[in-house]
């Protein structure tokens, strides 16, 4: 007889093997974890049947939202570490900056600290560097995902998925254009999955900030 696993267990030894195990094993345990809370939603959909689903799919689009705005959040709080000054004036210096320009800012302030402590003889700092163009595009999603029009749609297996319309104008030729997207619940999840490893990743970069302003003696 197969014993039904408790997530909150599960997740909160998994969160503690991410603090046990260094950077590359604090990523592996926690993309484990995100597989652990897909596996769950699934099963989740599975037990309340095809009602449920516009409902789960609404909340995933909200779900990818939050967890967007949390990537931003992430990213201000690194700039006010590396900065390393009154966190107050840094906050406000930062707080009128859009998303893409703040990405930016991050990826230059970066580089300069690297470069100061020796991290880093280029320029763009690669890793970062690399971490940016994540971001930007996960911004681009973003906007995709908020300023579309949706509806429901069942495909050929009779699973229920999103219909999303986006609406883009043409002045020059006097068109409309609508390019559909259909949006299973698994593609959203990778979306957000991939979101809370981009979340990981800048708290890595974060923590590193602070060990090199905080040298052990």
């Amino acid at each position: 007889m197969n014993t039904p696993v408790n997530l909150e267990i599960a997740l909160e030894k998994l969160h503690q093997l991410q603090h046990e195990d260094g950077d590359l094993g604090a990523r592996y345990w926690y993309e484990i974890s995100c597989l652990l809370k897909e596996a769950a939603l699934y099963r989740a959909h599975a037990a309340v049947g095809p009602t449920m689903t516009s409902d789960v799919l609404h909340a995933q689009l909200g779900h990818f939202v939050l967890t967007f705005q949390a990537v931003e959040a992430a990213m201000a709080e690194l700039i006010v570490q590396i900065m390393d000054a009154d966190p107050e004036q840094v906050a406000t210096l930062t707080a009128e900056l859009e998303f893409t320009a703040k990405s930016r800012a991050l990826d230059v302030v970066y580089t300069r600290f690297a470069r100061i402590n020796c991290l880093t003889d280029q320029s763009p700092e690669p890793k970062m560097h690399k971490l940016v163009k994540r971001i930007q595009n996960l911004a681009s999603r973003r906007n995709e995902l908020v300023h579309s029009f949706y509806a429901m749609l069942t495909t050929n297996d009779g699973v229920m998925a999103l219909l999303r319309q986006p609406t883009k104008l043409k002045p020059s030729e006097g068109l409309r254009l609508q390019q559909d997207e259909s949006i299973l619940p698994e593609k959203l999840s990778r979306e957000i999955s991939e979101m809370q490893i981009i979340l990981s990743e800048i708290e890595a970069f974060r923590l590193a900030v602070i060990d090199v302003q905080n040298p052990l003696e």
